[in-house]
């Protein structure tokens, strides 16, 4: 890596240019990965590893891989490559469809930025870009004025992150599994998860949506709480295990330079097939009586 070094700061970060590369120290083994810098290429990324801490070092298309020996203070070098896999694990021997090298990644960090996120996005469809990626939970606080105050500070991913793609490939049976063994590159390690309610405040709500729906002021209401845990290791080999004890209809594995998105459902959300919306979901559902009396009954019981 040749040119005159350069050295830049970004949200307390310190990280060097080494002429079309960049060099960026992260805070440990296992921690946050800082922000991306400016002109960070989107493609690829070559993650180091030493005993004090992991470096990254983005590449753009025109350098190769590997474009250099490893340095002798490391330990060894990782081609991460930003893909999304969306995978269904239960229909038969499964299949996937892999999105590769997207032409541009298109992100919205802050509620200010998510208008022009979604109007690049409409372009890239128009332009014929496959689109893969993702809307935060969140992001309804940035589309609801109302609701603006009630988005959650210290969120450490985009409210929206998509690729725009120029092709997607299928992965059929075998190829799947044998695509994550490729892609995996090691071990991994999760923490007890922490739940984010205690047993007692969760029934003082319940209590809450029950008197809500005996009002009338709703019909339906998904009472839900977090479980956090810390991961340390390898996300792709999380995500392989998890489909193979777990195997779901909706599945997706998203990896880019600052963070990784392992998603497992066993409901459809929306499917929009030209001007038919389909939806599947599992809560608060049940099927429908053959009488009005059975519908009734299946009601009083939900």
């Amino acid at each position: 890596m040749r040119g005159r070094e350069k050295q830049h700061r970004n949200n307390e970060h310190d990280y060097d240019t080494h002429g079309g590369a960049f060099l960026i120290s992260a805070i440990s083994t296992g921690g946050d990965l800082p922000r991306r810098p400016p002109n960070y290429p989107e493609t690829a990324l070559i993650l180091w590893r030493r005993k004090a801490r992991p470096l990254l070092c983005a590449l753009d298309n025109s350098i190769p891989v590997p474009f250099c020996s490893i340095p002798g203070d490391f330990d060894g070098a990782i081609f991460v490559p930003t893909s999304v896999l969306i995978d269904n694990a239960r229909e038969g021997p499964g299949h996937a469809a892999l999105y590769e090298a997207p032409r541009r990644i298109i992100r919205a960090d802050t509620p200010g930025e998510v208008s022009g996120a979604l109007a690049a996005l409409e372009a890239a469809r128009k332009s014929g870009a496959h689109l893969a990626g993702y809307f935060s939970y969140e992001l309804g606080y940035a589309l609801e004025p109302r609701f603006a105050q009630m988005m959650p500070g210290g969120r450490r991913v985009p409210l929206l992150w998509f690729g725009a793609f120029d092709q997607v490939r299928t992965l059929e049976g075998r190829e799947v599994e044998d695509y994550l063994d490729a892609s995996a590159t090691g071990r991994y390690r999760l923490s007890e998860p922490e739940l984010t309610m205690s047993a007692q405040s969760y029934g003082t709500r319940f209590a809450r949506v029950k008197s809500y729906i005996a009002a009338g002021d709703i019909y339906q209401l998904n009472l839900t709480l977090k479980g956090r845990f810390r991961v340390e290791g390898d996300p792709v080999a999380l995500y392989r295990d998890l489909r193979r004890k777990q195997p779901v209809s909706y599945a997706a594995l998203l990896r880019c330079d600052d963070f990784t998105v392992i998603s497992a459902s066993p409901e459809l959300f929306l499917r929009i097939e030209g001007e038919r919306v389909v939806t599947r979901p599992m809560k608060g559902t049940a099927a429908r009586g053959l009488t009005l009396q059975q519908d009734n009954e299946i009601g009083q019981w939900l």
